[in-house]
């Protein structure tokens, strides 16, 4: 009789089990809910990069012109047949709103300077006039 009593008081019972989850889970929840993933300079200027490609490819293989306008935290490529819309985190902001267009050859024509404030310095994508490439530094 004494095997059989401390055979069943082993182990925990359902209501522990259930208290211990669910505490755990409230804790989890909470360092979820606290931290939010900062985004990656790099990965922020690559993203500014590639809408800047994009939009002269589009202009390139659509021969139309197509504007780009940069502004606060958002980069809009427009033409007559094609919109799209890159958003960077809120910590990267464009210094000043800019807008330039690359005709059908992919060339913009006023060489233009954007700068792109990120938390820890800013960055500039100097366009070269007349042929549409660009460079970051």
């Amino acid at each position: 009789m004494d095997r059989l009593m401390l055979a069943s008081k082993k182990g925990f019972t359902l209501i522990e089990m259930i208290f211990v989850l669910s505490i755990t889970l409230i804790i989890s929840s909470i360092t979820l809910f606290f931290r939010k993933p900062h985004a990656n300079v790099q990965t922020q200027i690559t993203q500014v990069s590639q809408a800047f490609h994009l939009a002269r490819s589009t202009a390139m293989i659509k021969h139309e012109t197509v504007s780009v306008v940069c502004q606060r935290n958002r980069v809009d490529i427009n033409s007559n047949h094609y919109h799209k819309e890159v958003i960077l985190d809120s910590n990267y902001q464009f210094t000043n709103n800019y807008q330039f267009t690359f005709n059908a050859s992919g060339h913009i024509k006023i060489a233009r300077s954007v700068k792109l404030r990120t938390p820890f310095k800013v960055y500039e994508f100097v366009f070269q006039l007349g042929s549409g490439t660009f460079y970051v530094k």
